[in-house]
């Protein structure tokens, strides 16, 4: 199994990558929107994990690129948002084909729900 997180944040990337490792679970972090997006475009992944506030490319636009292409409902997408994120854009992507969100700062037991709900391990 394999997972993408694409975050910004170089904490939440090493505490992700730890907690998927440690679980059996490949994880490859991106810090870059953009390179996320062409990892994403180039790979299958089972989950990917998407921070929506990236300051090269945001996770709104990886999204919206990915629905452009036709295949969010492909991709297993969960939305990383912080409270400051326009709930309204978090709603449309759910509806979109997101595939559920965890507020940050994140907590290790959402992870654990994440793991059980959408890569059946």
């Amino acid at each position: 199994m394999k997972v993408l997180v694409i975050d910004d944040n170089e904490e939440t990337l090493e505490v992700v990558s730890f907690f998927f490792n440690v679980n059996g679970i490949d994880c490859i972090t991106e810090k870059s929107g953009k390179k996320g997006l062409e990892i994403l475009q180039k790979n299958d992944f089972d989950l990917v994990l998407l921070d929506l506030a990236i300051p090269d490319m945001s996770g709104i636009q990886i999204f919206d690129t990915l629905k452009d292409e036709g295949v969010v409902s492909k991709k297993n997408i969960i939305i990383f948002t912080a409270s400051f994120i326009d709930q309204k854009e978090v709603q449309r992507m759910l509806n979109s084909g997101a595939k559920g969100i965890i507020n940050k700062p994140l907590a290790l037991n959402d992870l654990e729900k994440l793991i059980e709900l959408h890569l059946s391990v």
